[in-house]
């Protein structure tokens, strides 16, 4: 799994009062044998660095056919608003250079190009239909703050928090934005998603003070 491109799988760790929760999310039916089920069988993990072993609690399994998330999205009435929360260090690598703030180009180029990974039944990577949608969609609202993800010795520039996306024009592209940030979800935007960076959580429908 290490040597394809766009991983089939990504995590993330969020620190709750007294536990961690560990979150894995499988793209496709050979990542999920590979990795959910041995996971669904462990009672302990031991972080070797760290010369610690934790103990399992509670294991939660959903699942989400991707026909069901295509229904739900690309084919069910679309609000213009969304809001995209980034709940662990979210960033891009563009031209060599990492970049820590939201672009919607790069945000929806990412969650194309994941899908089309992973989903045989559509393609949605394109650059005339990339442009078109980036063409029509704004930021409206934000609350962010820069951050830095380590890797090794590594300081990743990056970026936490939320935006507000508004998509005007037609509701087809309100739909495909829909269906990108929600598959987003499960595959995490930008990059190294593996390691734990770019897990995001997303509600339709939020308007702001003044929005119509």
């Amino acid at each position: 799994m290490h040597r394809e491109g766009l991983k089939p799988y990504r995590q993330s760790i969020r620190f709750l009062p007294g536990e961690i929760e560990w979150t894995i999310t499988t793209l496709n039916e050979s990542a999920f044998e590979m990795l959910i089920k041995p996971l669904l069988k462990t009672e302990e993990i031991t972080l070797k660095h760290k010369g610690a072993t934790l103990a399992v609690t509670d294991k939660v399994l959903t699942t989400l056919s991707y026909e069901q998330l295509i229904e739900e999205t690309y084919f069910k009435e679309a609000s213009p608003f969304i809001h995209v929360g980034f709940n662990t260090p979210t960033a891009f690598k563009t031209q060599g250079q990492y970049q820590n703030y939201p672009d919607l180009r790069l945000i929806y180029q990412s969650a194309m190009k994941k899908f089309d990974t992973v989903v045989t039944s559509m393609k949605l990577f394109d650059e005339e239909v990339l442009d078109h949608l980036v063409s029509h969609s704004k930021i409206i609202g934000y609350n962010l703050k820069s951050t830095f993800f380590h890797v090794e010795k590594v300081k990743i520039p990056s970026y936490v928090g939320s935006i507000k996306i508004k998509v005007e024009g037609p509701q087809a592209l309100m739909q495909l934005a829909s269906l990108l940030l929600r598959f987003g979800e499960y595959s995490g935007i930008g990059i190294k998603c593996t390691l734990g960076m770019g897990s995001v959580s997303v509600n339709t429908g939020m308007k702001g003070r003044g929005e119509k």
